[in-house]
């Protein structure tokens, strides 16, 4: 887009402002940069995105006595890109409560 630098002599400042979306947010403010060669502005908005899962997790036993069954720890591992540590979330599965040999971890980040 070719728009004008100055008007009535005096330089035009321009602004950008980045429209909502969906799954995803402004992160930070938007940058402006002027390329010294030729003045062209550029702007960079840098975007997180929001999206959430949800996992469901189910233990099943075969073929092994109720003596050897037991509660179950199930840890949940995630790593957004850009960051070196690891995000944990644990959960019991519990032997004893038929409903809790399934469970949900809701509301991850998807990315």
């Amino acid at each position: 887009m070719n728009l004008p630098k100055y008007k009535d002599g005096e330089v035009i400042r321009y602004t950008v402002e980045e429209a909502e979306g969906n799954n995803y947010q402004l992160k930070g403010k938007i940058e402006s940069e002027t390329d010294s060669n030729n003045d062209n502005i550029t702007f960079t908005a840098t975007n997180k995105n929001t999206e959430k899962v949800n996992i469901t997790v189910t233990k099943k036993w075969v073929n092994t006595p109720d003596e050897y069954k037991d509660d179950i720890k199930v840890t949940i591992y995630s790593r957004a890109e850009g960051e070196t540590d690891l995000r944990r979330r644990n959960q019991t599965l519990s032997k004893s409560d038929e409903k809790q040999k399934n469970d949900l971890f809701t509301n991850l980040p998807k990315y």
